[in-house]
């Protein structure tokens, strides 16, 4: 009976945890810090495109619209390709400064806007269950309102 009971305090400890709302979003129920109003994620490239390139927009789309159903309906989140060549993005080119082919993640809050370039997930394109969990987590780490 006493072996039973430390089992369970162990599952309850140590495997259920693992599966919240915060440590796995797809269950769909993200948790968001209330000074996060929503996360712009975009893919900036060029007219003209590298493998790398393509596979660096294609995982992080498929990795919002897989794990971020919610957040997208609510409006909490949105995903972007954006070409950076075009004049009608200049503006948003501006607002982020952008260089080059990048991955970007806003943050809106209610104290500003916070853009970051995430140069870790071109490291991560030749292994795409990385990739999506990395960005994942990340994205989770932002939206409780952790910027570090």
């Amino acid at each position: 009976m006493g072996a039973g009971i430390a089992v369970l305090a162990v599952l309850l400890l140590f495997f259920i945890p693992k599966y919240t709302a915060i440590e796995n979003p797809k269950s769909n129920e993200t948790v968001i810090n209330k000074n996060v109003e929503k996360i712009e994620v975009i893919h900036f490239h060029g007219t003209r495109q590298c493998n790398s390139c393509i596979a660096v927009g294609k995982l992080a789309e498929e990795t919002i619209n897989d794990n971020f159903r919610l957040e997208i309906a609510s409006g909490k989140i949105s995903f972007e390709h954006v070409n950076l060549e075009l004049p009608e993005n200049a503006e948003l080119v501006e607002k982020y400064g952008v260089k080059g082919a990048s991955l970007w993640i806003g943050v809106y809050t209610k104290d500003g806007f916070y853009p970051e370039e995430n140069v870790n997930v071109w490291y991560k394109i030749s292994n795409p269950e990385e990739y999506k969990n990395y960005l994942t987590d990340l994205l989770v780490k932002r939206f409780r309102g952790d910027f570090g």
